[in-house]
């Protein structure tokens, strides 16, 4: 549930940046402050889930952590 929420916020965040980029861009306005920071945000968060996922697969193949399965 709760990781439900913090995908669909991460949606939200990264659909507001590339979206007013793209008009700022579009219209050859400088990005606002609030962009800047969410963009970097939204950066940090996809470096940090990027990072624990190579982790992740670290500790597999040494056998240290499960292997991811789908059900």
């Amino acid at each position: 549930m709760l990781f439900d929420v913090l995908v669909m916020a991460y949606a939200v965040v990264v659909a507001f940046v590339l979206s007013t980029a793209s008009r700022n861009r579009r219209e050859q306005r400088p990005n606002g402050q609030a962009v800047l920071y969410a963009g970097q945000l939204a950066c940090g968060v996809s470096m940090t889930f990027a990072v624990l996922c190579m982790g992740w697969v670290g500790l597999s193949l040494m056998g240290a952590a499960p292997y991811p399965t789908i059900s």
